[in-house]
């Protein structure tokens, strides 16, 4: 199927009360080094996710709703509010489905992964195309990462999510009908919970001659990934 007459628009989720990070919101934070004018972590997750050409974009907003859209709306994407954000991710997938019924795909992502480059989301964004009744899910070295990409035949599924599961449950169910897509960026596990994550995924990311040293750290204080 053509990438040109297959619609792949994106959910962003950034409703979170974002607990971890003490020194406010972690969508709100500057991005160290990020460039002359450092970005900030909800703008740069969406630019990347425009370089891929996934459109219509739609952040779910919900903790700090007002201050968010100020931050992403100039960029041309539309935002929708959770009133009960609070409940947990779930509720802003269900959001979010609930408005969307024209499109072939939609790439699910996180809001605060800002290191994810355009790079992956154009390979999720082709692998789609190619499998349109496929769940897509990026891996490094074999271990599923974010974002994921579904079909249009899961959105109703979507649209019944609850709580702070999440998509979870549909990938579990539904094995059969996922592709695995292999990438060789390790950036698809990085969430920045905190500042000291954030500072560490940044410098990773701009200095490639320490990056694996910087992430043998990171494996090392994230024993779970």
């Amino acid at each position: 199927m053509s990438g040109d007459s297959y619609t792949i628009g994106a959910v962003v989720l950034m409703a979170g009360q974002s607990t971890r990070m003490v020194n406010g919101n972690k969508l709100l934070q500057f991005i160290p080094g990020s460039g002359v004018v450092e970005e900030i972590v909800a703008e740069q997750t969406i630019r990347a996710i425009q370089q891929a050409s996934f459109s219509p974009i739609v952040v779910v907003t919900g903790h700090d709703a007002t201050e968010i859209e100020k931050v992403v709306e100039p960029l041309g994407v539309q935002c929708l509010y959770n009133p009960q954000y609070i409940e947990g991710m779930g509720t802003s997938i269900s959001v979010a489905f609930e408005q969307i019924d024209s499109w072939d795909a939609a790439l699910l992502a996180l809001g605060d992964m800002p290191f994810v480059s355009s790079a992956v989301y154009s390979t999720l964004r082709r692998t789609a195309a190619q499998y349109p009744k496929q769940i897509i899910v990026p891996t490094y070295n074999g271990k599923r990462g974010h974002p994921v990409v579904f079909p249009s035949q899961f959105f109703p599924q979507l649209r019944l999510c609850t709580g702070d599961v999440g998509a979870k449950r549909i990938l579990q169910s539904n094995l059969e009908h996922i592709r695995f897509v292999e990438v060789n960026d390790e950036s698809i596990f990085w969430d920045v919970d905190t500042r000291a994550l954030l500072n560490r995924y940044a410098k990773a990311q701009q200095d490639p001659q320490s990056q694996e040293r910087i992430v043998q750290e990171w494996r090392r204080d994230v024993p779970a990934l």
